[in-house]
């Protein structure tokens, strides 16, 4: 028996103590400040839409687990959008906003120096962007995750490193799992896949460690509906004495993918694991040299039977079963993450180029020529979105033309979360900081 199995026998026999892991349900008020009563903040309405389908759809920050990026179901924009209301936020936006349930639910983030994140989560009408909840959390970041009738989302503060789950509707607290230990910092938002929520956090050695302070990754899996560990997993036997942390993980094919990143040098041999999802058990793991992974490359996304890694190389299509390259798309300067269909990879590089690849051979459909790419594209029924910081281009799915383009919308490195034909992104420079909505006019769409 290993010391990596051991240690997570231990665990789930609640004798390991990786912090404090309790689970505690309707406490911690005074993490949170509930403003859920609060007069709504105003809106405007250029449209008039009146119809009531509920709009949703997109309930995590790449929208789905597999971090595919795509939603070829989904209603699209093909001409230029108009907004449709503008509600203000206190702070910036932590991620990327997600929608179900006709809600939009957001969590904004500011952190000064030398101190700690203030963080607040927002759940706010889709269609006339009235606040219907609100909540101020310490040290909440990026962006929540929407699983049935509950939002999941990370805080990591200094007396407050935790999984939370609320209620959707109201806001109200489900459970919460904490990570008491000061040592511990989550990393990531969680994936929530099949009644589990994954989360990569870090152990920060710092007190007598002769190494001056290695930072050891560690992985939990939680059940979503209590917050109870599932399974832990620690990984000690990297081939490096190097500082090392988790990308976002990727849970597609009843396995966890977890790239792991040395911080900040140049050629550092990053991991490619595969856990079982169901126990936290190695399925397969990979180690890379300078020519194939890269510290700064993404977190894995899987289709229907490839595991795809953008690095600074471009492209290489993984079996997600094994590792083993099926295909590479060589290109210099490197890649974005891609978004993937049933039939295409759409890769944006750092140089300007939107890719269409065949998804099983990897052979180039067509390229669109634009400017630096900054985020994963998103894709919806007939359009590919793709961000060049402040401006999103829309690219016909079908051929290399574009759509329209929409100027001086924030977030550099987040793609726009389109459900039921709205695009919703943080709105452009300017005091105060908000949340809008686009639509296509009425004239456009009836054309």
């Amino acid at each position: 028996m290993t010391d990596s199995d051991q240690s997570r026998r231990q665990f789930l026999q609640g004798s390991l103590a990786i912090g404090v892991m309790t689970t505690i349900a309707g406490c911690n008020t005074n993490a949170i400040t509930d403003n859920s009563t609060q007069t709504p903040t105003s809106s405007t309405d250029q449209n008039g839409d009146k119809t009531k389908q509920p709009i949703g759809g997109w309930s995590a920050p790449d929208y789905d687990a597999a971090r595919t990026g795509a939603a070829p179901s989904e209603k699209s924009i093909t001409s230029k959008p108009s907004m449709k209301w503008e509600a203000n936020l206190p702070n910036e936006l932590g991620g990327t906003p997600v929608v179900a349930n006709n809600t939009v639910y957001c969590i904004t983030q500011r952190r000064s120096f030398g101190s700690q994140n203030e963080g607040s989560i927002f759940a706010i009408d889709a269609r006339s962007g009235k606040r219907k909840w609100n909540k101020a959390i310490a040290g909440a970041f990026g962006s929540p995750v929407i699983s049935g009738s509950t939002v999941y989302f990370s805080v990591s503060a200094d007396e407050n490193v935790a999984v939370y789950a609320l209620d959707a509707d109201s806001g109200d607290e489900k459970w919460t799992q904490s990570l008491t230990n000061h040592r511990h910092i989550l990393m990531h938002p969680p994936v929530v896949k099949d009644g589990s929520v994954y989360i990569p956090v870090k152990e920060e050695y710092w007190q007598n460690d002769p190494n001056g302070g290695l930072k050891d990754p560690l992985f939990v899996s939680l059940d979503a509906s209590d917050g109870s560990v599932n399974w832990y997993f620690r990984e000690k036997q990297l081939d490096t004495n190097q500082s090392v942390e988790w990308n976002h993980p990727t849970v597609a094919h009843s396995r966890v993918f977890l790239t792991t990143v040395g911080a900040g040098s140049d050629g550092f041999p990053a991991d490619l694991l595969a856990l079982d999802a169901s126990t936290g058990e190695i399925d397969w793991k990979l180690t890379g040299d300078s020519q194939n992974y890269h510290p700064y490359y993404y977190s894995p996304v899987a289709g229907p039977d490839h595991l795809f890694v953008a690095n600074r190389n471009g492209l290489r299509a993984l079996d997600p079963a094994t590792g083993e390259e099926q295909w590479a798309f060589t290109q210099d300067p490197g890649s974005q993450k891609p978004a993937v269909t049933d039939d295409t990879v759409f890769l944006p590089t750092q140089d300007g180029y939107l890719y269409a690849l065949d998804r099983t051979t990897g052979e180039k459909k067509w390229n669109y020529i634009g400017s630096q790419f900054t985020a994963q594209p998103v894709v919806t029924e007939s359009t590919v979105y793709v961000r060049n910081r402040t401006t999103i281009h829309a690219i016909n799915r079908s051929k290399p033309e574009r759509q329209w383009k929409l100027d001086d919308v924030m977030g550099l490195n987040q793609g726009p979360t389109v459900a039921d034909g709205h695009l919703f992104t943080q709105s452009g420079p300017g005091s105060p900081t908000s949340l809008a909505a686009f639509t296509e006019s009425v004239e456009s769409s009836s054309n």
